[in-house]
């Protein structure tokens, strides 16, 4: 497909991709409960499977989705991986939570697959502030709230798909001021004039507006307040993009670590099974020998690895 869009006989519009897959078979033929899907680069047919662990990798529920992933027409894989991915977050989270209280997170960290509004709803629900970048493929995404589409002329701000709020008489983002917190009222995040600039001059802050039709007479410009509840996915408490996110994502990749390390442990990369019952009891057996090779380990003092079984022996 990829060698026919170079030959002059493509049209502008082929895509090898979709082509593809629509000449794939839906799901696997030596076993109906493996469907195609698009995972790491290339096609293939899976079994969904959701495996909870703590921090360091020990594991702590393993579950089977019953329903199988529809395959949706006419959207790029890509796309695809990227509704899959957003909607089984909140399932592995109920099961992690049932397991331990959600108090103890400040924070829940997760890729951009993962960047779905009722996602970013249900962790702040929980008393968790999510870091998630915004996912490039939901451009087209507005804001859930249509008070501050850019398709609501009643308002002076909006939403961009970058997620930053845009006054819309100088078309510029307006400054991130901070959120602000309180038990009487609901938490909201503080925005400002983009054309305000302060100096400080004999110890004291001097503001300065470079806007020729100001809408407001206050000093410091116009600040608008918006509650973290009317705007999830854009409106989170800590900001995408300052230097305290960006510390915390990138302590992401311990996550990315454990999962290539539970691939290898679980011999899910290499399996040649083809039945579904043998292909989740192995699953099952793996992580309970994980499991009795941990108890080992905390009876035996090895503490500081609690994975590196083969050290151990």
């Amino acid at each position: 497909a990829k060698a026919y869009k170079k030959s002059e006989k493509a049209s502008e519009n082929f895509d090898p991709i979709l082509y593809a897959q629509g000449k794939m078979p839906k799901e696997a033929s030596a076993n109906s409960d493996l469907s195609l899907t698009y995972l790491n680069g290339h096609f293939g047919y899976y079994l969904p499977a959701m495996i909870i662990t703590n921090g360091v990798g020990v594991i702590q529920d393993i579950q089977f989705p019953d329903e199988t992933r529809d395959f949706i027409e006419n959207k790029l894989p890509d796309e695809i991986k990227d509704e899959y991915d957003s909607t089984t977050l909140i399932p592995s989270l109920e099961i992690f939570f049932n397991k331990q209280s959600a108090d103890q997170y400040s924070y829940l960290l997760a890729d951009s697959g993962f960047d779905g509004y009722d996602n970013y709803k249900y962790i702040s629900k929980k008393g968790m502030v999510p870091v998630i970048p915004l996912n490039k493929r939901n451009g087209k995404t507005s804001a859930k709230c249509y008070r501050y589409l850019e398709s609501n002329p009643d308002n002076d701000f909006y939403f961009d798909t970058k997620g930053e709020l845009i006054c819309r008489q100088t078309q510029k983002p307006m400054k991130k001021l901070g959120p602000i917190l309180s038990k009487h009222r609901a938490d909201r995040f503080s925005y400002g004039c983009p054309l305000i600039k302060t100096h400080i001059v004999n110890g004291e802050y001097i503001y300065a507006i470079d806007c020729k039709n100001p809408c407001s007479d206050a000093l410091h410009g116009r600040k608008v307040n918006i509650a973290l509840d009317e705007e999830y996915r854009f409106n989170t408490e800590l900001p995408r993009n300052t230097e305290k996110w960006q510390n915390l994502y990138k302590k992401r990749t311990v996550c990315e670590r454990a999962i290539g390390q539970l691939k290898d442990y679980l011999n899910i990369n290499s399996s040649q099974l083809r039945n579904t019952t043998s292909l989740k009891s192995t699953i099952l057996l793996a992580g309970i020998t994980q499991l009795i090779g941990t108890l080992v380990m905390i009876r035996s003092g090895h503490l500081e690895h609690l994975r590196a079984f083969k050290s151990a022996a």
